[in-house]
């Protein structure tokens, strides 16, 4: 297996259009936008380069898996509570276990 952080966008969607390079996509980002948005939402509405492709997202509150009904909570940052978390994520979340399965 072999793990790599792109370097520039380009390279990023590179690998994502072609699915034998990227088997796993996970995303970095801020939560929120400067104006306290989600950036978490149902539904995307730009247009996608590869739907489906992101299984994981890592952000300054949670970490989140992607599922086919909203977000999989595996992680939040220490005092944060899922409904707090809720409040300021545009999508459903699923509480997890600690393996990762649903609670």
């Amino acid at each position: 297996m072999i793990n790599k952080i792109v370097q520039s966008m380009a390279e990023a969607l590179a690998g994502i259009r072609d699915r034998r390079r990227a088997r796993r996509v996970w995303v970095l980002m801020e939560h929120q936008t400067k104006s306290a948005e989600s950036r978490l939402v149902r539904r995307c509405t730009y247009p996608l380069t590869a739907p489906g492709a992101v299984k994981r997202v890592y952000t300054n509150l949670a970490v989140l898996d992607v599922t086919g009904q909203g977000f999989a909570v595996r992680e939040m940052a220490p005092g944060l509570t899922l409904e707090a978390l809720q409040k300021v994520t545009g999508a459903p979340l699923q509480p997890t276990t600690r393996e990762g399965g649903p609670k």
